[in-house]
């Protein structure tokens, strides 16, 4: 299987980003938490983090949203103060006056964030839980396809072969700004292990397979995690944010 990111630099200074390029960023979100982080977000996300009922997930929520607003800093020479967003139909934060694009993901205390140039990209990490009852869920949100490739694995395999999947599907919907409402089902991946992974068919809504590009990335041994971008494949940066 071919992965992106076994080798995370940690660079001396802000890399720059070429027009060909996509930079991966991980990150721990225990470690770089700071008791500053609420006093950059804006008035929505003081309130969303807030309203979690454990404590842990208000206080990751408001790292990980604080850590995106310093790359975004980094990346535009704006001050994190000056970083404001719009939001399109479905809620997906963008730039004004901007052709960065970036998308974030966390689970647990471990963050990703990609950043490239005039291109839709999404990007999604999940702990692999082998308890969840992978094959009931498979069946509700893939397609058959899907599932039926899952139902030829080992039963220690079936977790993180849905896993894989379900990263790769959300970092799709989340590159094409719908999330999760733009339905699990209504497009199919292949993986097959020597190969990146291929989507295979798309329902008109999502344009045609051959528009995006599509990874899995090596961020830890217990998480699957993957991004799709929209257009052809390029050049892929892993750094360590620190």
């Amino acid at each position: 299987m071919i992965k992106h990111g076994e080798h995370w630099n940690a660079p001396e200074r802000h890399p720059e980003l070429g027009s060909d390029e996509i930079h991966i960023w991980r990150a721990n979100l225990a470690e770089l938490a700071s008791a500053g982080d609420l006093e950059i977000l804006d008035d929505d996300e003081r309130e969303r983090s807030a309203r979690f009922v454990k404590p842990e997930h208000g206080s990751r929520y408001a790292t990980a949203q604080a850590l995106l607003r310093r790359m975004l800093s980094a990346y535009t020479g704006r001050s994190v103060q000056d970083i404001a967003y719009r939001r399109g139909p479905n809620g997906k934060p963008y730039l004004l006056d901007s052709s960065l694009e970036f998308n974030i993901t966390h689970s647990g205390d471990l963050l990703l964030a990609a950043v490239t140039l005039g291109r839709e990209v999404g990007i999604d990490i999940e702990h692999v839980r082998p308890e969840r009852p992978v094959m009931s869920l498979a069946k509700r949100y893939y397609t058959p396809a899907e599932v039926a490739w899952i139902g030829t694995l080992q039963k220690e395999e079936q977790a993180r072969a849905f896993f894989r999947l379900w990263t790769l599907k959300e970092s799709f919907l989340k590159a094409r700004g719908t999330g999760l409402p733009g339905g699990l089902n209504t497009f199919e991946y292949a993986l097959v292990d020597e190969d990146e992974p291929r989507l295979l068919w798309t329902h008109p809504p999502h344009g045609k397979p051959e528009d995006w590009s599509s990874w899995e990335l090596t961020a830890h041994p217990d998480y699957t995690a993957a991004m799709v971008v929209s257009g052809p494949a390029r050049t892929i940066s892993a750094y360590e944010w620190k």
